[in-house]
């Protein structure tokens, strides 16, 4: 164990605040937020499997990782707005990454990632992120999704193809003006707010076509009248729709703000329709720090800015005139596209180009800024099938679409990642014409922070005294926690008040804790009460776009599921011709009652091959038995219980030998080896079952869990003790532990775990026989490239045919972004 003193600093949230006082008329409130962008490696999924992801925090002002929480909280929310999991991930220089298991018994349907920081609840909900995916279930047929929400928000799946088709518009910088030209952005959609194709001409009050209009794919468009009447009524029509669309009123006197781009220059054109020569300033800011304002006479109601691309980051720019009274007249948003000069060049070279089935696939990474020599970043690496996950590629954010483009504006985007695909089928100004008019996340004033930015875990609580006048200063307290990480912490806190400890990392989703006062006897000890603090949860809420659940109508989605039930079979008759149990039958064993623990326990690792009732246990039970492994040395033709060489009592099954390793969960939840000595002190009355299962699937996997290394390859003999208590609690609920102390359960960082793929290097494992149909090929959340060489990756490829993409997400810490996509096939390998 370790011992520590702490004196209590939060330096990075003093930094935070130096820094905004500092020049602080140059920056809006919201810029102090930190952008969480979240990669998952897929966006729908099956019960029973993982769902992997990315977090990057970067500064939203900046982009800049260095200055961000350590601590960020991600919680899976069903659409009942019901918390089902949360996990809590650690966060070095920006970057960190986790995992959701999905359970078997979730229902199928569409859910939610929330993530967020404790810094970023200053904000509103602005900077919190969140992200939607689907759940199918591999047993049942039925397709649609989530029916409780759909009735319950009235959505009539039947209207879905309904022809109800809208049209909206949007004037350039926000007004139609008489007398001066305007160009107007708008917007088709269908009855669930999609975007589609369409188009119609623009009429005057007479009926005269004076313009025609076409959207994209998204339903966006532009179209231009070249000089407004204000004593027309303006309309529209779409093609095969006979229904009128009426443009905006026509303002008699307001100002007009164009913005175009030339070459590598910016020309800001603002107009009014009066002859004026008054004072007018133009101010400009990206992410919510100013870079240009200009103040000026218009000559003859009218001034022309041209302003170098390079004035400013790449990103969306919002461009606002003011008048002499510093009213805002005119707003228009525009993006900076810079991507010659400012994102990262990725560079991903592959062995070969075509492959087959099991073969190690090599590939060698760097990453450059523009043509000049290796920089380090953090580069994330998913593999997938194109075939099946196709809208991976454009209808969900990727590093680029997130950070320069959908996290600056409110509202959902249809398709964000094309406009950053290489052909860039869509125009992104027609996106900021309409998405992005009046609706951008950087325009509070300036307000109080009252989250402080975590840096790493800590203990907040308070401590009260029974006698109301009774007051001690620098009361001595001791902290100590169990586990892998086991450690005591002493400090001083004031009594009655309120205190903070910083502690060191702890991973395990919790911890058991104990903190009381010292150096003082147990009686002095009673005159205390210590209370810890919880960190309140945001309040649950579920609102997916109606999009979500328009999708699962798509062929490609119905494909990829009907795909995913078919190697389903073929991995279940290979598993039942193995040991003639198939494992995804609910199968009851007799005299043995199947809680939802054993039936967790059962589905991924098979029967139990020992039982061991609580009615045996008690029987076998002496009056000077000391604990559970006391008791069951009764039972050494089922367990064999040793004396390790510390002299603990350990177990191990009865079938081991040299070489077998034996791992215990107690209630399902994996015990860490460093709390093994803990398991002989458990009271025996409290235990319902002591089990045993011999090499048990997916073994393996659970070795590298619990030990926190990587996962074996070849054969690995192995079982596992299943212990389960009354309580339900797991270890920390069967303690043999003294009344008086208080055991606290303290959330921490949760457990890490590596993505498993077999190893396929050798010829023997080529040939192995068990199916592997992984869904995400390969999954590396944070390679680390360097400035020094390119960095060799290698992965052994599934079982999985056709073409394949390879997404490479980079980040420097300065919040530099680079973005890459490459492809390759894999063919039936030739017997």
């Amino acid at each position: 164990m370790k011992f520590h003193y702490y004196k209590a600093l939060n330096f990075f949230f003093f930094l935070s605040i130096a820094l905004y006082s500092q020049g602080q008329e140059n920056f809006k409130h919201n810029s102090l937020a930190e952008k969480i962008y979240v990669q998952l490696d897929n966006e729908a999924y099956a019960t029973d499997t993982t769902v992997w992801f990315k977090l990057i925090l970067a500064n939203a002002g900046t982009h800049n990782l260095g200055i961000t929480s350590g601590v960020v909280y991600v919680d899976l929310i069903n659409n009942k707005e019901k918390i089902i999991d949360s996990k809590i991930i650690k966060v070095q220089a920006g970057i960190g990454n986790g995992f959701f298991d999905l359970d078997k018994e979730y229902s199928q349907g569409v859910y939610l990632i929330r993530v967020y920081t404790e810094w970023n609840k200053n904000f509103k909900n602005d900077f919190i992120t969140e992200k939607y995916f689907k759940i199918f279930s591999i047993e049942n047929k039925e397709t649609s999704l989530n029916k409780e929400y759909l009735k319950k928000n009235s959505v009539n799946q039947s209207s879905i193809s309904s022809n109800d088709t809208k049209l909206n518009f949007y004037p350039e910088s926000g007004k139609m003006v008489a007398g001066l030209p305007s160009k107007i952005g708008f917007k088709i959609t269908n009855f669930i707010g999609k975007g589609i194709k369409g188009k119609g001409e623009i009429l005057n009050s007479d009926g005269n076509v004076i313009s025609f209009f076409e959207s994209n794919e998204v339903g966006l468009g532009h179209f231009v009248i070249d000089k407004v009447d204000v004593n027309e009524e303006y309309s529209a029509k779409l093609y095969g729709n006979n229904e009128v669309y009426n443009l905006p009123n026509v303002y008699q006197n307001a100002f007009v703000l164009s913005i175009v781009e030339r070459n590598k220059y910016i020309v800001a054109t603002l107009r009014t329709n009066e002859n004026s020569t008054e004072k007018i300033s133009l101010s400009a800011s990206v992410r919510g720090k100013d870079y240009f304002n200009k103040e000026l006479n218009l000559i003859n109601g009218k001034y022309i800015f041209t302003i170098p691309k390079t004035t400013f980051p790449e990103g969306v720019i919002i461009f606002t005139a003011f008048n002499n009274l510093n009213q805002p007249k005119a707003e228009r948003l525009f993006f900076n596209d810079r991507s010659d000069d400012k994102r990262l060049d990725v560079n991903v070279r592959l062995h070969d180009s075509i492959f087959k089935k099991r073969d190690v696939i090599n590939l060698d990474l760097s990453v450059t800024k523009k043509e000049d020599s290796l920089i380090k970043s953090s580069s994330s690496i998913l593999v997938f099938n194109k075939k099946s996950e196709t809208n991976i590629l454009t209808e969900r954010d990727n590093i680029l679409s997130y950070l320069l483009l959908s996290s600056d504006i409110k509202g959902h985007i249809e398709n964000p990642g094309a406009y950053f695909s290489k052909n860039k089928s869509l125009n992104i100004d027609n996106l900021m014409l309409t998405q992005g008019w009046r609706n951008y996340k950087y325009t509070d004033s300036r307000k109080n922070l009252n989250f402080r930015m975590e840096r790493g875990l800590s203990i907040r609580g308070t401590v009260n005294t029974k006698q109301r006048k009774m007051s001690v200063k620098n009361l001595p307290v001791t902290l100590l926690t169990f586990g892998n990480d086991a450690s005591i912490y002493t400090g001083q806190i004031n009594a009655p008040g309120s205190f903070n400890f910083p502690i060191e990392d702890l991973y395990g989703d919790y911890k058991e804790m104990i903190l009381k006062p010292f150096g003082i006897s147990e009686n002095e000890r009673k005159n205390y009460t210590i209370t810890l603090s919880k960190t309140k949860k945001l309040k649950p809420k579920f609102a997916p776009n109606k999009l979500m659940y328009h999708n699962i109508t798509d062929s490609a989605y119905q494909n990829k599921i009907n795909e995913i039930r078919l190697q389903n079979l073929i991995k279940n008759e290979y598993y039942t011709n193995l040991d003639g149990i198939n494992e995804l039958d609910e199968v009851v064993i007799d005299a043995y009652k199947m809680t939802p623990k054993r039936k967790k326990m059962f589905e991924k690792y098979g029967k139990p091959d020992v039982v061991i009732d609580d009615k045996e246990i008690m029987a076998k039970k002496a009056k000077n038995s000391r604990g559970l492994y006391s008791v069951m040395m009764a039972f050494q033709d089922r367990v064999t219980i040793f004396r390790d060489s510390t002299g603990r009592l350990n177990a191990s099954t009865a079938k081991g030998g040299k070489g077998h390793t034996t791992l215990v969960l107690i209630d399902a939840i994996p015990v860490s080896q460093s709390d093994y000595f803990l398991i002989e002190r458990m009271i025996p009355d409290e235990i319902t079952s002591f089990e045993i299962i011999d090499n048990p699937p997916g073994f393996r996997q659970l070795y590298a869990q619990v030990l926190n290394t990587n996962v074996p390859s070849g054969y690995f003999p192995g079982s596992i003790i299943s212990i389960y208590t009354k309580s339900g609690k797991g270890l920390y609920g069967a303690l043999d532990i003294k009344k008086d102390i208080r055991l606290n359960k303290i959330p921490v960082f949760s457990t890490k775990k590596e993505f498993y793929i077999p190893n396929y290097s050798d010829e023997i494992s080529k040939k192995f026989k068990e199916p592997d149909f992984r869904s995400t090929i390969f999954w590396k959340p944070n390679v680390e490239t360097t400035s020094s060489k390119p960095i060799k990756l290698s992965y052994s490829h599934s079982d999985n045919v056709g073409d394949f993409v390879i997404i490479i997400e980079s980040i420097t810490d300065n919040g530099q972004i680079g973005y890459k996509t490459l492809e390759y096939k894999v063919t039936e390998s030739q017997d």
